[in-house]
């Protein structure tokens, strides 16, 4: 079979534009991606020899007049483009010469879209593949964005400038980031290759077209639902809108202020009486040292998981609201990250040192180590939870729970220390060496983050027995009448 063949004739081209060392030996050659083309809805029908539907390399570059497409007389320049793909797709073709993008190509507008802008070039996807720009969900979210949002071209084309942010918070852009199938997206109310301004007569959104248009997916749709003000939630800057929002924030605020000062007034007797009992009938349960440890640690943790997470998902409530008073740009955030950063290392530094050094230290040391006995504790405290055992399990110094906390930071401390180091000054490390670390940062903060919400906040806040909370992280003093009176064992006093 000839190499020139129609089903032969893309391998052919690929053998030399699919070898990368064709465009050292050419000097300017096109380097494309075979994978590119033979997935494509071109490149498929013709390796089954489907021919009849399948486009070929020659078919939209010419067979021995092949220019580059910089030049205007080739068939896949910019002007040229629509008329290429005219020879197979003549009726999408035709609508889009009659669009205002091919109007505004015809006249030389070079930022005005053409097939491949919007389908690619050599990896075209059908429009029902989730991975093409064209499907629907991809349109309203990425495709049309793209130029639509961009100043500039709002600029210089007269375009609208809030379009794309009204349609978001419109119920079919909320819908449509919910994933949804059957919201409208912009292809639905604009056409698809027939794009017209709303001043065209023969616009679909034309205010004489517009009810014709909504009725495609609303029935009934009456004028006033498809009044030129409602289409993109152009109310949302009206007074009377304004107005509402203000008066809501002002009575959530209220409301809700007044919630929380009610309930903090009614919660002060049991944090005074938590205090009270903590300061007087109290044995000590944790040294001035340790007590000051635990107070950096809490500080510089918080301080980590809130900057680090701002940078990590930017688009979190908290993380909007705290960028919008100002809290903090980029430079400030990052600056606190890493003081925060260095004062936890700093605390972990004090507390080897403190372990080492002081004779309570090497004590703890000794009873922090994991033991058989604290599995069968932890199987019975759980067993006296669900009601099969009676008997509260007893502890020594430390619980199983402790432990288990104790020995996690240790090595949570270690992972994020190292990964961060080595964030900190990228460009000295290999490439896979920081997206790796990247993304162990990132997982281990989670995963700590978790642990402490769910962990260790249950057992010095929400565990009835320690509830509203445990005053010894301040006071580093225990009730004498508490669970921890039980304990077994008791460490040497302060050095």
């Amino acid at each position: 079979m000839s190499s020139v063949y129609p089903s032969k004739v893309s391998e052919t081209c690929i053998g030399c534009h699919g070898n990368s060392k064709f465009q050292g030996i050419s000097g300017s050659g096109v380097i494309l991606n075979p994978k590119l083309y033979r997935s494509s809805v071109h490149g498929r029908p013709s390796t089954s020899r489907n021919l009849s539907i399948s486009a070929t390399c020659v078919d939209c570059h010419g067979a021995h007049s092949i220019l580059s497409r910089s030049d205007p007389l080739s068939s896949v320049s910019y002007t040229n483009q629509a008329a290429t793909c005219k020879r197979c797709h003549e009726k999408e073709a035709g609508e889009y010469a009659k669009s205002a993008h091919g109007q505004a190509v015809a006249k030389g507008a070079h930022e005005a879209p053409t097939c491949s802008d919007c389908h690619g070039e050599h990896g075209i996807l059908s429009h029902t593949n989730p991975l093409s720009p064209t499907y629907r969900l991809a349109i309203a979210q990425n495709l049309c964005i793209g130029c639509h949002d961009r100043p500039a071209l709002q600029q210089k084309f007269g375009l609208a400038a809030n379009r794309s942010s009204t349609y978001a918070k419109s119920y079919h852009g909320l819908a449509v980031r919910g994933k949804s199938a059957i919201a409208a997206v912009c292809t639905d109310c604009h056409e698809t290759h027939r794009i017209l301004g709303e001043n065209d007569p023969a616009s679909s959104i034309h205010p004489s077209n517009r009810a014709k248009t909504c009725q495609r997916c609303h029935t009934d749709a009456a004028s006033r639902f498809t009044s030129a003000e409602k289409i993109h939630s152009s109310y949302e800057d009206h007074w009377l809108t304004n107005m509402v929002k203000i008066s809501y924030r002002l009575i959530i605020s209220g409301t809700l202020g007044g919630m929380l000062v009610w309930v903090a007034i009614i919660m002060l007797p049991e944090f005074k009486k938590k205090v009270t009992r903590s300061l007087s009938n109290s044995r000590r349960r944790f040294s001035v040292s340790e007590t000051v440890q635990h107070i950096l640690l809490l500080t510089s943790f918080i301080t980590l998981a809130i900057t680090g997470f701002a940078l990590a998902f930017p688009d979190a409530f908290l993380v909007k609201k705290l960028l919008e008073f100002g809290i903090f740009d980029e430079r400030s955030r990052s600056l606190i990250h890493r003081i925060a950063g260095l004062t936890l290392l700093a605390v972990g530094v004090w507390h080897i040192i403190y372990l080492a050094i002081t004779r309570r230290g090497r004590w703890f040391v000794l009873q922090l180590i994991p033991k058989i006995a604290d599995i069968k504790s932890a199987i019975q405290h759980l067993l006296y939870s669900i009601g099969i055992k009676k008997e509260h399990p007893h502890f020594k110094h430390f619980s199983y729970f402790e432990k288990a906390e104790y020995w996690a930071l240790v090595w949570g401390t270690i992972v994020m220390a190292a990964t961060g180091i080595i964030l900190w000054f990228p460009e000295k490390m290999p490439r896979l060496l920081v997206f790796v670390c990247e993304a162990i940062h990132l997982y281990e903060a989670i995963l700590a983050v978790g642990a402490i919400i769910i962990w260790h906040f249950f057992f010095v806040f929400i565990e009835p027995s320690e509830f509203p909370f445990n005053p010894s992280i301040f006071t580093g003093r225990a009730p004498k009448d508490s669970e921890l009176d039980e304990r077994t064992e008791e460490p040497p006093k302060e050095n």
